[in-house]
């Protein structure tokens, strides 16, 4: 599994990193997050993952996300449940920095040599800014029933230079 994130991190980030900024659609970013389970107040999720947004024009885009998250209880920081979310959806942009969107993918618990996977979608809002990209969103599975989380998150985007 490993290996797959890498290659595909690889891949993403290679294509774009030396592009022109004003010529450039695709934008690779390393996305981090917190968020807290909405059928379990007392549970944190951390994610850390890579995403790429293709733009092809200024009002609508189209992003795709790996990422890997941790579980864990307040209590108890040892008790903790894995899981990886390969999302991906439609964006539209209503100003040029504020976006809505909607994701669907594939939601990927593992722990303990247990492993299943169930349908995921994720809609969101976010602020788009010169070198980071804000989403809030609600990531859910319908793995028996719908169970999800809120989340903030940041994407820090690679190639990108200071608007003057």
């Amino acid at each position: 599994m490993k290996m797959l994130v890498f290659t595909l991190a690889s891949l993403i980030l290679s294509s774009a990193v030396f592009a022109q900024e004003a010529s450039r659609k695709f934008t690779p970013s390393i996305k981090v997050g917190a968020g807290i389970w909405t059928d379990a107040p007392s549970v944190l999720d951390a994610e850390f993952g890579i995403q790429g947004e293709y733009k092809p024009s200024g009002r609508f885009s189209v992003y795709a996300n790996i990422s890997y998250n941790r579980m864990f209880a307040v209590e108890e920081i040892s008790y903790g449940i894995n899981h990886m979310n390969f999302i991906a959806g439609p964006r539209v942009y209503l100003t040029k920095s504020f976006f809505t969107g909607v994701g669907a993918g594939y939601l990927l618990l593992f722990s303990d040599g247990i492993s299943e996977g169930s349908f995921a979608f994720s809609p969101h809002i976010g602020l788009d800014r010169p070198k980071t990209q804000w989403t809030m969103n609600y990531t859910a599975s319908t793995d028996g029933g719908v169970y999800g989380y809120i989340s903030l998150a940041a994407a820090f985007k690679f190639g990108t230079k200071r608007r003057t």
